[in-house]
């Protein structure tokens, strides 16, 4: 018979048969462990490709827990990280000038439930920057845009190679 629990249960099993006032011997035991549902997944953006993940570990009864990512956020899943239990965040390197799709489920003897899918879209980095003199204070700033999925861009600049406005 199959019995349907609800997640961030840990419950050990057993059987015996009845038959009026007769019972058979216990069965052996059998323990299951159902972690809760990952909360609060957050994707940020560490630079160069990089995206810290992180969620909050609300079961206490994880093995620990598997990352998964997508191309469109419904399809095509792949596992791209695991992280031990009560672990709540890895780093990632995702692919720039795309929108990268990211769920986290903790692990016990079964999965619990897959997160909320948390996405971020992150720009491919300008190129080529040249920069020429033209004379009478005016600078020429020329550079490849290298993303299709950016909102801005922002130049800075400095004065020592180590401070940047």
């Amino acid at each position: 018979d199959t019995y349907l629990i609800t997640d961030n249960i840990s419950r050990e099993y057993k059987v015996r048969a009845t038959r009026g006032s007769f019972t058979s011997p216990d069965s052996n035991a059998d323990a299951v462990s159902i972690p809760a549902q990952v909360t609060g997944l957050t994707l940020t953006h560490q630079g160069a490709g990089v995206v810290l993940v992180s969620w909050t570990d609300v079961s206490g009864i994880e093995t620990g827990y598997e990352i998964e990512y997508s191309p469109n956020g419904s399809t095509g899943w792949t596992n791209v990280g695991s992280t031990p239990a009560n672990d709540t965040s890895e780093l990632l390197a995702l692919a720039e000038n795309a929108t990268s799709h990211i769920r986290v489920r903790a692990i016990g003897d079964s999965p619990g439930a897959w997160s909320d899918v948390a996405s971020i879209a992150i720009p491919a980095a300008p190129s080529s920057l040249g920069a020429t003199y033209l004379g009478s204070g005016e600078i020429l700033l020329m550079w490849d845009d290298n993303a299709t999925n950016e909102t801005a861009q922002r130049l800075e600049y400095s004065t020592n190679g180590t401070s940047w406005s």
